[in-house]
């Protein structure tokens, strides 16, 4: 039997709430780290404005800018280079470059000789002004952020952003990872309690449902809240009061209709069996006279009256047997008793007793009734050849009976009717011996039922514990 609520249905409620939690933050991360990227990026191009405003005012560019294939040799350059390449570092600079338009070096900070290419980068072209690359990365992954200010002569001082500058983007990346995972843990942990929560309240109320579903009365569920499971809280109990009323009122008319028509079959009985006596006595009568010299066949019609004057007087002690309201003559059960009465009706049956039965009360003769009647049904459904088996004993609800067959079993349209007193699936049957049996049963208090079975038919009869001798 499947769980209350199954873990797939948590797993699911967890996933939903998981992916949109996930999808939340995943989104709101990306639009945080854009528009900080953006503001690192404005802060950046003022950092290098401000580094190549002083460049301008403390390097001798027009001087620089004239230095060809050849001067690296001269004492000058190497001052300015050395110049250049100290204002690159003390200002934060990851690169100090004067190049032309051509891409051809002038003076480096990384010391690469005049006439030099630099290393492939975006050139500004004929655009005038200082102009700014994106803070971007480059194909090594590596952040990157440019200022391109123009010196005259079609000669161009490139800025690059040191690690110093971009660090701030690394670490503002490893913080954003942090806490975008705190984020999904604390995520997860308030799905799975939520999931939790909502698990336990839909368990209670599957719980609900099955009792109702089971036969339980009086079952109802408390679900606090103004939420939809609450809703449902609310209208399982609307329902389950409705469904008792009615229940209750079926109850009612059913008993109603079962005592009137005990009435009627009593009634109807004795007008029967007042004449079927008489009938009887002038066929006695017409026996003695038949056999003082008739014919075999006067005497066989004789044979053949008598039997339908028996099975018709059979049938009106059912009924009366029905319409009556059993009367218990309670005592100690004897088990040995009902074994061996059932094994002298059935030499064939299968019988086994548990080895402890607890102790209970039983109306013997009734109780055998009940067995001789599940006994010979089983019988009949099985055949000469098959299996009968009769077992005695005991769970929870009080002592177990249990007769069961491997014969044809009984057909689905018929295993809600074939208590109700009147139908039979035999030829000759009345249709009253398992309404008896039944009766009998309820009277101790116990049951009787048709329970499932993989092959035959299987007859369960319980009789409580608790009887008053």
């Amino acid at each position: 039997m499947p769980r209350a609520v199954s873990w797939s249905l948590r797993w699911q409620i967890l996933a939903a709430m998981l992916v949109a939690l996930a999808a939340t933050l995943l989104l709101y991360s990306a639009l945080a780290g854009n528009l900080l990227l953006a503001t690192l990026d404005r802060d950046l191009a003022a950092r290098l404005e401000l580094v190549a405003s002083l460049a301008e005012k403390e390097l001798p560019l027009e001087r620089m800018r004239a230095y060809a294939p050849g001067d690296e040799t001269l004492d000058v350059y190497r001052q300015d280079a050395s110049r250049f390449a100290a204002f690159a570092v003390g200002h934060g600079l990851d690169r100090l470059t004067l190049v032309s338009r051509q891409g051809r070096v002038h003076l480096d900070s990384h010391f690469v000789r005049p006439g030099g290419v630099l290393p492939a980068v975006w050139l500004p072209g004929d655009l005038p002004g200082r102009q700014l690359t994106r803070l971007h990365r480059d194909r090594a992954g590596a952040w990157q952020k440019s200022l391109w200010l123009p010196t005259g002569q079609d000669r161009w001082l490139r800025l690059a952003a040191g690690s110093e500058m971009l660090a701030v983007i690394d670490r503002m990346s490893q913080r954003r990872l942090w806490m975008l995972s705190l984020g999904l843990a604390l995520a997860l942990a308030l799905s799975w309690g939520l999931t939790v929560l909502l698990g336990r309240r839909l368990t209670r109320l599957t719980r609900a449902f099955r009792a109702l579903q089971e036969g339980e009365a009086g079952v109802r569920v408390t679900l606090p809240g103004r939420d939809e499971v609450a809703f449902l809280g609310r209208a399982f109990n609307d329902m389950a009061a409705e469904l008792e009323t009615k229940t209750r009122r079926e109850r009612l008319q059913y008993e109603r209709r079962v005592n009137e028509l005990k009435v009627l079959s009593a009634g109807v009985a004795h007008e029967i069996r007042n004449p079927l006596a008489a009938i009887s006595s002038l066929v006695d009568f017409l026996a003695r006279k038949v056999e003082a010299g008739s014919t075999p066949e006067a005497l066989d019609l004789v044979q053949k009256i008598r039997g339908e004057i028996n099975r018709l007087d059979r049938i009106v002690s059912e009924i009366l047997a029905y319409a009556r309201q059993p009367r218990l003559l309670l005592a100690p059960l004897d088990a040995a008793a009902l074994q061996a009465e059932v094994r002298a009706l059935d030499p064939a049956c299968r019988i086994s007793v548990a080895d402890e039965l607890p102790p209970a009360s039983a109306d013997h003769a009734g109780l055998l009734a009940v067995l001789r009647n599940l006994v010979t049904n089983a019988r009949e459904a099985a055949g000469p050849g098959g299996e009968v088996a009769l077992s005695l004993g005991a769970d929870a609800e009080g002592i177990r009976l249990e007769v069961t067959d491997n014969g044809p079993g009984v057909p689905p349209d018929q295993a809600e009717k074939i208590f109700q007193p009147f139908f039979s699936g035999k030829p000759q049957g009345t249709g009253l011996g398992l309404a008896i049996a039944r009766n009998i049963m309820e009277a101790h208090g116990g049951r009787l039922e048709l329970a499932p079975s993989s092959r035959g038919a299987r007859f369960v009869a319980v009789l409580p514990f608790l009887q008053e001798v």
